[in-house]
């Protein structure tokens, strides 16, 4: 973005904490935390305006009026969120947005392909877990998004999905690609060593991606929310350190999110994702332990079908060269 002369000596005290040294390039601790500001205010936000509406507390059964105003907020909060995180990265990383840039590339689409089946896969073995153990039950049978009419289902269906897409590549681009690009720019310019700076992105992603997993939560289960978050966003970072491009975490989210919600039946209001299977009690929600059990589940049989990938696709699994690769 436009800055000041690139005379430090000239600036003021606000320029040059904005500034880079002698240079008009945006530190790149601000091209972190203005991302984060940005994109959480306008998601939760947004997202939050119906409950407003509506009233604090939603009563089950939703009606569907209610129920598509709550999915409406959703969609809306989920793209607006990740429209004005991508404008914002742009302009501070002085990356002007155009539309050849917004169009993935096949190596993308491989990927994403890719992500999408090895995060359902993983999501799914997960599940598996208290199922096999007897801890909770399946019950066979299909069932809708929760609206009786085939061309209402359809619509909300898309909303669904359209909503899952659009938080996901929020999620993605923003603990991904802003935070992990930009700690290791800045761990960089101090001359650490490439390896440990792409570590320690990984671990500034991971925990900022607990942490919002327990905002939205609301703040209510701490630790029980935070730390298998934590988990899966350390699978989900490894994927893009590993490809340099975002396409394999996006597909991983997006396949682990439509299988839990299709499994658990995870409601928006009143609808929710339609299934053949669904898992009559929601064993995410029981104590920290069980959680990160299962997330572990997921994140190692995730993890070896990601290392697979990796290598027949890529061939080796140099971070180094990949990190500011490809098409992000």
């Amino acid at each position: 973005m436009d800055g000041p002369p690139a005379d430090d000596h000239s600036r003021s005290f606000g320029e040059r904490i904005w500034y880079l040294p002698d240079t008009d390039h945006v530190r790149p601790a601000w091209r972190v935390v203005v991302p984060l500001v940005v994109g959480l205010a306008v998601y939760l936000g947004v997202s939050n305006v119906p409950f407003g509406l509506v009233g604090p507390a939603v009563q089950s059964p939703v009606d569907t009026t209610t129920s598509a105003l709550l999915l409406g907020g959703r969609l809306a909060g989920s793209v607006g969120a990740a429209v004005a995180v991508v404008g914002v990265a742009a302009r501070l990383d002085e990356r002007p947005l155009s539309a050849g840039g917004l169009v993935p590339a096949k190596p993308w689409l491989q990927d994403f392909g890719g992500g999408l089946v090895i995060g359902i896969i993983a999501a799914v073995c997960m599940v598996a877990v208290p199922v096999t153990a007897g801890e909770t039950t399946m019950t066979v049978g299909p069932s809708g998004v929760g609206v009786d009419s085939a061309a209402l289902g359809a619509v909300v269906l898309v909303g669904l999905v359209g909503s899952l897409v659009a938080a996901v590549t929020f999620q993605e681009f923003l603990f991904r690609r802003v935070v992990i690009t930009n700690v290791v720019a800045a761990l960089g310019e101090r001359a650490v060593d490439p390896r440990r700076a792409v570590g320690l992105g990984v671990a500034v992603s991971t925990i900022c991606y607990g942490g919002f997993e327990l905002l939205i939560s609301g703040l209510i289960r701490g630790p029980g929310v935070a730390v298998p978050a934590a988990l899966v966003g350390l699978y989900y970072a490894a994927a893009y350190v590993f490809t340099g491009r975002l396409g394999l975490p996006i597909g991983l989210h997006l396949g682990g999110a439509i299988a839990v919600g299709s499994l658990y039946g995870t409601p928006t209001g009143g609808f929710h994702l339609p299934s053949v299977v669904t898992v009559d009690s929601l064993a995410l929600d029981q104590s920290l332990a069980a959680s990160v059990r299962l997330q572990l589940v997921r994140v190692l049989v995730g993890g070896l079908l990601l290392w697979v990938w990796v290598y027949i696709v890529y061939g080796d699994f140099s971070v180094k060269k990949r990190i500011f690769g490809g098409d992000q």
